[in-house]
């Protein structure tokens, strides 16, 4: 009767180790709206340390394979998924710490984490460092949340990642951009928490919720930049761009000036002509607004000894560098010119020599920070100083104001 026990009991032991070590039961998969976040692409196995919690290493058909405690660290094979057993770890990679999971699968390293996680960090990032109260940052939270859900519903990869860590997408640097500790972090958690599930929908549909960081004093209709229309990215005036609000750091308060409302670039036409690629000599510059709500770029044109090619606003900004595209373009005479005669009071003669060598110039104003399509989140920390809700901010952007029952802020699903 012992001796039949003990060889039932070593049995349920080596049973309990094949099922600790090599299935998959302990592995957790129960984060809330799990997001799929793109961290990096690399033909090298990525290396992870866990930082707090304990993980399992699944292979690639899903059997747990190795078991890890914190200060433990692990290079992934391709197709292994490195996982929280409760959901609650930690670990690192490359330069930053993550929540959730980790898997190397098709040459991506992609960190899995719940959405309102996720959200920490990308609210903590895109705001929350100079966000004047609350409100602002539950604007963002629902802003950002809807953008998220729209990546879940159609991911930017739909086998291996739904989201992309930068601003091509959402700026997400994990744990560590969250600033856990901080007073300001504390407040970011508590208006993700306040608005959790929360998106916009328009008349049923889920809200791309576009925005930028400031619009310039309006921003600009959705089709006129990238093309497509849609009824909740249209372009409206926002003159809180240009207004500043107080800050709130969680340790002190400073005044926020809009900087970024008004800039000016110049440069030479050869500086442009390199810039733009044109392989010619630029002689004149044109802007088109044909159809923009605002003074946004719809088209430039550059004329020279190649003819004349026209740009995209969207192209033109990203190819100068621009801050945004909502801007006009003097030409002129060359500054290096003039500052040479009034500085050096040179005579006529070098004055023309300097001339020629500069050439002409081209002066781009410009207003705002961005694509200049849906909410200026300037705007809406100003609004927010001013005593307006999240909702009544949402309402402002996504709905164009209107008093319609077109927008609704209610419960993802």
């Amino acid at each position: 009767m012992c001796k039949r026990f003990y060889v039932l009991l070593s049995i349920i032991f080596v049973g309990g180790l094949i099922f600790v070590f090599s299935g998959s039961a302990l592995a957790y998969d129960g984060y809330q709206n799990p997001i799929r976040v793109y961290l990096n692409e690399t033909s090298t196995a990525p290396m992870a340390k866990v930082t707090y919690g304990t993980y399992q290493v699944l292979n690639s058909g899903g059997m747990v394979t190795k078991t890890l405690n914190a200060g433990s660290s692990v290079t992934l094979a391709a197709g292994e998924k490195l996982s929280s057993v409760n959901g609650y770890g930690r670990f690192s990679y490359g330069s930053y710490e993550y929540r959730g999971d980790l898997t190397y699968k098709g040459g991506y390293v992609v960190n899995t984490v719940g959405l309102e996680q996720y959200l920490y960090s990308v609210v903590m990032l895109e705001i929350g460092g100079y966000a004047p109260g609350d409100e602002a940052l539950k604007v963002q939270a629902v802003a950002s949340r809807n953008y998220a859900c729209l990546k879940l519903k159609t991911p930017r990869n739909a086998i291996y990642y739904d989201i992309l860590n930068s601003t091509s997408d959402q700026l997400y640097r994990g744990y560590t951009g969250e600033s856990y500790g901080t007073a300001v972090a504390g407040r970011v958690r508590g208006a993700v928490e306040a608005t959790a599930g929360l998106v916009m929908y328009y008349n049923g549909t889920l809200v791309n919720a576009i925005y930028m960081a400031n619009g310039g004093g309006c921003t600009e209709s959705a089709e006129n930049v990238w093309g497509g229309s849609y009824p909740y990215l249209q372009g409206i005036s926002c003159p809180w761009d240009a207004l500043p609000f107080e800050g709130d750091a969680g340790s002190h308060k400073s005044m926020k000036m809009p900087t970024s409302y008004e800039w000016t670039v110049t440069m030479s036409f050869a500086d442009l002509a390199s810039k733009l690629g044109y392989g010619g000599t630029i002689t004149d510059v044109t802007v088109s607004y044909e159809g923009c709500v605002s003074d946004y770029a719809k088209t430039v044109t550059v004329t020279g000894t190649r003819g004349s090619v026209t740009y995209k606003g969207t192209d033109f900004r990203s190819k100068l560098g621009l801050r945004s595209a909502n801007l006009d373009i003097v030409v002129g005479k060359s500054v290096a010119a003039y500052k040479t005669l009034s500085l050096q009071y040179v005579t006529s003669s070098s004055f023309v020599a300097t001339f020629a060598t500069s050439g002409k110039m081209i002066t781009v104003n410009g207003r705002g920070y961005g694509h200049s399509v849906g909410m200026s989140q300037w705007s809406a920390c100003v609004m927010a100083y001013q005593g307006q809700d999240y909702r009544s901010i949402l309402n402002y952007f996504y709905n164009q104001n209107q008093n319609n029952h077109n927008l609704k802020i209610e419960a993802y699903r």
